[in-house]
């Protein structure tokens, strides 16, 4: 497991790449657990985690093509299994991933970018993901000390947001949950493309 992380194109031993030396590792915990746990948040909507994590793989499989096909096979077949789940899972939902499978769908997808040391590429192209989990961070770190500063009624009314994860937030405000879905898949697609476009162009 080679401690650098490539900031452009895929290639190991990239004059982009920086070598973090010890401070790989605790990065590599923080993509593994922090993504398993940001999927498993996002998938609060028929098909909204399917429909992303079959853009990360994509993207994935894109990048590691090359010098890593072995994980481009396996993001490949994943999202193929993925698009036969979505066909089930888009609303109304008649199968439901869980918690167990959204927790291994995220570690799966940083396992894969961590050995096609596409780290980087990764964290822009599941942002969607990261913006759900850090929006009940948020939510949750605001509320507790404007409890403990102003008691439990300011808090609930004065909350950063109204629902999270956010994409809670929109159907709060009158979205329908296709519409909340289809425009997070959306953003996913455009995080995926900067990845790609990025990665290639450096």
């Amino acid at each position: 497991l080679t401690t650098q992380v490539d900031l452009a194109p895929a290639a190991l031993g990239h004059p982009y790449a920086v070598e973090l030396g010890f401070w790989y590792y605790p990065l590599v915990g923080i993509l593994m657990v922090g993504l398993s746990n940001a999927t498993n948040f996002t998938d609060g909507l028929d098909g909204l985690a399917t429909g992303l994590a079959i853009l990360i793989a994509m993207t994935i499989a894109t990048l590691a093509a090359v010098l890593f096909p072995e994980v481009a096979l396996f993001c490949v077949a994943l999202t193929g299994a993925l698009c036969g789940f979505l066909w089930w899972n888009a609303h109304p939902a008649r199968v439901f991933m869980g918690d167990t499978g959204s927790l291994a769908l995220g570690a799966g997808l940083a396992a894969c970018a961590i050995v096609a040391k596409q780290e980087i590429a990764l964290l822009v192209a599941s942002l969607v993901c990261w913006v759900d989990i850090i929006s009940v961070i948020i939510q949750v770190s605001v509320f507790k000390l404007r409890k403990r500063r102003h008691g439990i009624e300011y808090a609930r009314t004065h909350r950063v947001v109204r629902r999270t994860p956010i994409h809670h937030h929109f159907e709060e405000a009158g979205w329908a949950e296709t519409q909340v879905v289809t425009r997070f898949w959306l953003a996913g697609a455009i995080c995926a493309a900067v990845a790609i476009l990025w990665n290639r162009g450096g």
